[in-house]
């Protein structure tokens, strides 16, 4: 029995532990996110479509070429895949404050591009 009650204080300790790292595992995550959060923010204003940059899209250049040049992958908004047709997708570079490049592709090569609102 007295083993019994030497035990019960050093599982109360071992709860009483468990219970702070269950308490501050998410804290510690959270902040992380956080700091991760702030981090893509950076990248993201960092990697802004610009003028100059859609000046430089050129007809011929692949998806790859594009996306290296205004340094990150563009969002593919549409395709079109007829029979005996080339494929046609549309992509989409989209800055935080609605600036966009929208460049139209055919088999893979720019055929034709727009712009909305960039500086």
């Amino acid at each position: 029995m007295m083993q019994a009650r030497s035990s019960s204080p050093t599982g109360a300790a071992l709860l009483i532990a468990a219970t702070v790292l269950v308490a501050a595992v998410p804290s510690y995550f959270n902040l992380k996110t956080g700091s991760l959060t702030q981090q893509q923010a950076i990248q993201s204003t960092s990697q802004l479509v610009t003028l100059g940059e859609f000046e430089q899209v050129r007809t011929g250049l692949t998806i790859a070429q594009v996306s290296l040049l205004l340094g990150r992958s563009g969002e593919e908004v549409s395709r079109t895949e007829v029979p005996d047709a080339p494929v046609t997708a549309l992509y989409l570079w989209q800055n935080p404050d609605g600036s966009r490049i929208d460049v139209t592709f055919q088999n893979g090569t720019v055929v034709a591009k727009s712009q909305s609102g960039l500086r």
